[in-house]
């Protein structure tokens, strides 16, 4: 590892050669020790402020405002490592690879409170939809998310379509076409070694929450039979509180790099000459997302039903 001065990381001059530093105490008086930053949908992190608070600002690239340099790891070494490899040069060291969700109480209450008001009963399975994503080049589109709701909830079980107040259009959107769907039974996936939630005489509810916090967020995952998510922070929640998630995966990025650990999952996506092309918008009318939506339905039954 190769140390920068403070304030002298800009792009393009070369660390100084050496052996890694030792690093020494962090002293501060209030903010975090150390501030990573993270490239998000194929951008460049931002550098942080000198003025942050952080005694160590660090990055596996170079960049102004910056106290250490690490040599990247391997392209094709998950994000998770990725980030743990750029800390533990730093001293920091690695409390294991599995994410952990530490939910506090009021979340969980939140949680129930949302599902109650929505007809969902304690102890009733129910599958939680995320439409939304950082960028469009991300999401499966919306008409694709109903089609998937209505089969879920023909199949008798309930779906919670949710997102943030600033996707509460997008939640309308994928919650009304899916109660306007009419969709056959959906047959049973392959290779399935449980049934899914047994089919009701009736449709179960298919409704919208945009209401939530994170932490609120969370805790709806957290009590969810399955989560159908795009390549967001939604599918990482569901991996961090160990639920059952099909991950339908853009090619704006590697899908081995972001791929959930340590839960039950299913990561769709259609291979293509661009991939990965780390694009926020995308020319060629998502050909990566043309998943069909009876083929998510299947994954997610058979995920929920412990397959």
């Amino acid at each position: 590892m190769a140390a920068a001065r403070p304030g002298r990381g800009t792009p393009g001059r070369r660390p100084r050669a050496g052996p890694p530093p030792r690093p020494g105490p962090v002293r501060r008086r209030g903010g975090p020790h150390v501030v990573l930053p993270v490239a998000v949908a194929g951008r460049l992190p931002v550098p942080p402020r000198r003025g942050a608070g952080a005694g160590r600002r660090v990055e596996g690239v170079r960049g102004a405002g910056l106290t250490h340099w690490v040599p990247a790891p391997p392209d094709a070494s998950h994000q998770v490592d990725r980030m743990l490899h750029v800390l533990e040069r730093v001293g920091v060291p690695s409390a294991g690879a599995e994410l952990r969700l530490d939910l506090p109480p009021p979340a969980r209450v939140e949680a129930r409170e949302a599902l109650a008001r929505r007809g969902i009963g304690a102890g009733e399975p129910y599958a939680v939809l995320l439409p939304g994503a950082s960028c469009p080049a991300r999401r499966y589109p919306p008409e694709r998310f109903a089609r998937v709701a209505a089969d879920l909830s023909a199949a008798g079980l309930a779906v919670v379509v949710a997102g943030s107040a600033r996707e509460a259009a997008l939640v309308a959107q994928v919650t009304g076409a899916g109660r306007a769907t009419t969709t056959g039974p959906v047959p049973p996936a392959r290779h399935a070694t449980t049934t899914a939630p047994t089919p009701r005489t009736r449709r179960a509810t298919v409704t919208g929450e945009t209401g939530l916090g994170v932490p609120g967020l969370a805790a709806l995952i957290a009590g969810s039979a399955v989560v159908v998510s795009n390549n967001s922070g939604g599918a990482h929640l569901a991996s961090a509180s160990g639920r059952p998630v099909v991950v339908l995966f853009a090619g704006t990025e590697e899908p081995a790099q972001y791929a959930p650990r340590g839960t039950p999952a299913a990561v769709l996506t259609v291979p293509t000459s661009c991939a990965p092309c780390r694009q926020l918008r995308c020319p060629y009318g998502l050909e990566c997302l043309d998943i069909p939506p009876p083929d998510v339905a299947r994954h997610a039954l058979r995920l929920a039903g412990g397959g």
